[in-house]
């Protein structure tokens, strides 16, 4: 029996450090990559502003990476761009659903302050084949000391245009950038520089993927465990119906170990960044997001924090049920999402509450912002709901660099309490009196 016990235990120990290598060997998986560049038989074009009545004049230096921008500003309006594209037609499009990542790698004259990359998606419902101005138009800004180096973008970095859903009268459920159906790539030089005259080279756009999740890999590992788990209490309740205690107290271990693993892989699914219902972060993905805030901003630089909660809110989910009430929630997250910068983060900080994070900017502005918020929310109807009318109330607080989150959150947190004792529907900070209605 003793001899029995020790091939099992050897057996049990070899499987543990399978499993462990198992695991560890997500991080030396190789990246799924796709290279968008000319010399990967994409077609290259230029591009102006001639169509806005500009004057900008765009020419190759060496066609299809180097060109050259005559930038001419009128009216502060003004571009030249270059376009990757595969079909010029715009009907041969990739899928890059499956990607979370862009490395890009531009040469850029010096006296270039931003490059702007966008990408169009065809949106079956939205989008007419051919016309690609009715092509989901998605975009990301590389500043000036981004330039001339390899740089790596979170495709959800990207945003969908303002005006792209403006002048096509977009949906609400189709402005989240989608990546199902891209047909091209541009880089665009506009009215985020000044006028003058710059020179660009496209060396590199290799769009990366994961070739497997790490939430599918790791229950791969934990089905694996269940299956030789069970596989191995069966064969040994066969072997011996009323064995000794030590072959129980090995069950009982394996038993442990085997609820440990579906815990793990609970907690690896929960920490998940982003909130399901509203797209926006949650606060384990805010987590990173000060983290890396802490890391980047100047000793004098000011960030303002929001703290959003939707009116009566339970009244909603009372009256309507909590289906409308998930649907307020999702219009109210898209809201947020149209009123601020690249750089900013909305979070859904629990229930009806949200966080929007405003670095490098004065608690003026960022009271300004959050007024404009209020009052788009309560003159925007929402769809399938138009008797309901829905407000907010916010709290703003600031912090430095040198200061603390908590400290900065807990006053925007009384200034919150405040808005709402004192009617709801309006913007307070802790510092003023000012508050609207």
């Amino acid at each position: 029996m003793s001899k029995a016990l020790g091939n099992a235990t050897r057996k049990q120990s070899i499987f543990i450090i399978a499993s462990i290598l198992f695991l560890l060997a997500y991080e030396v998986l190789p990246k799924k990559q796709h290279d968008f560049t000319p010399a990967n038989g994409y077609q290259t074009a230029l591009y102006d502003d001639a169509n806005m009545d500009g004057t900008s004049k765009p020419s190759w230096i060496n066609e299809g990476r180097d060109w050259r921008c005559e930038l001419i500003l009128i009216g502060g309006r003004g571009h030249c761009g270059m376009t990757l594209s595969l079909d010029w037609s715009h009907r041969i499009s990739h899928d890059f659903s499956g990607y979370d990542q862009v490395v890009v790698e531009i040469q850029g004259s010096p006296e270039l302050q931003h490059v702007t990359m966008s990408l169009r998606n065809f949106v079956p419902d939205v989008s007419t084949w051919g016309d690609v101005e009715s092509y989901q138009y998605i975009s990301g800004t590389i500043s000036k000391d981004e330039l001339n180096r390899e740089l790596t973008m979170e495709l959800r970095e990207f945003r969908v245009g303002e005006w792209w859903v403006e002048e096509n009268n977009i949906p609400r459920k189709y402005q989240i950038p989608t990546y199902d159906k891209v047909t091209s790539v541009a880089f665009d030089i506009n009215h985020l520089n000044p006028s003058g005259v710059y020179t660009i080279e496209i060396k590199s756009v290799t769009f990366v993927g994961e070739l497997i999740s790490r939430a599918t890999w790791y229950l791969c590992a934990v089905s694996c465990w269940l299956v030789m788990s069970f596989s191995q209490l069966v064969m040994t309740a066969i072997r011996a119906h009323q064995k000794s205690t030590v072959d129980r107290a090995m069950i009982k271990k394996m038993t442990v170990i085997q609820n440990d693993l579906i815990d793990q892989s609970a907690e690896l699914e929960k920490r998940s960044t982003i909130d399901p219902l509203t797209q926006v972060l949650n606060r384990y993905g805010f987590e990173l997001v000060l983290k890396s805030l802490a890391d980047s901003r100047q000793n004098d630089s000011s960030t303002t924090l929001l703290l959003v909660d939707i009116d009566h809110f339970k009244h909603i989910n009372d009256e309507y049920g909590h289906t409308a009430g998930d649907g307020v929630i999702f219009h109210i997250a898209s809201m947020l999402n149209m009123h601020v910068r690249d750089l900013d983060s909305v979070v859904r900080w629990g229930g009806e509450e949200f966080l929007l994070c405003l670095p490098n900017c004065p608690i003026d502005r960022g009271k300004m912002i959050a007024e404009k918020i209020r009052i788009a929310v309560a003159a925007t109807d929402i769809d399938d709901l138009p008797t309901l009318k829905v407000t907010i109330s916010v709290g703003v607080a600031s912090f430095k660099a040198t200061e603390n989150f908590e400290q900065a959150f807990n006053a925007a947190d009384k200034a919150l309490y405040q808005a709402k004792r004192k009617g709801r529907n309006r913007v307070i900070t802790l510092d003023s009196e000012a508050e609207s209605a």
